[in-house]
């Protein structure tokens, strides 16, 4: 298998992510603190993402492609929204998130790190996506809360 893009980036990329749509792909790596958007043809959109501090392990994008979560320094996780890149929450975590998730259904953003936790955040209701799985209608009463895994 061959090389089917170079983004230009001097530090290597160590997460990439798609929209669920296809048309854009973000990157973001160990050492640069931005993020990056590529369209289908590996061209580079807009501007570098500004706003963030720390490595990018880790990203992800929910299930309608409208909103991104990122670890940013100080053990947090932004969520920014993807047609102005503007930040939506940023949640505080027990250590650097080295993976982020979105729930199914898009309302909740999940992230784990070396503490061996699971954080689970409720995304702000006006930025919830509108068509989504509603398999589950469980109503979350909390914010945050953290589970213990054992290895």
């Amino acid at each position: 298998m061959g090389c089917i893009a170079s983004f230009g980036q001097g530090i290597p990329s160590v997460s990439l992510v798609w929209t669920p749509d296809g048309t854009r792909l973000l990157s973001g790596d160990r050492d640069d603190t931005v993020i990056r958007e590529w369209d289908s043809s590996w061209k580079q959109v807009g501007e570098i993402w500004k706003g963030r501090t720390g490595h990018s392990w880790c990203l992800a994008v929910n299930c309608n492609g409208t909103i991104v979560a990122s670890p940013t320094t100080g053990n947090r996780v932004r969520l920014w929204q993807l047609s102005d890149r503007r930040t939506i929450a940023i949640f505080q975590y027990p250590d650097f998130p080295s993976c982020i998730t979105f729930s199914t259904d898009g309302r909740h953003i999940l992230a784990g790190g070396r503490d061996k936790k699971i954080s689970k955040w409720k995304v702000p209701e006006h930025a919830w996506p509108d068509n989504v799985f509603n398999g589950d209608q469980t109503t979350y009463q909390v914010w945050s809360h953290s589970i213990f895994i054992h290895s």
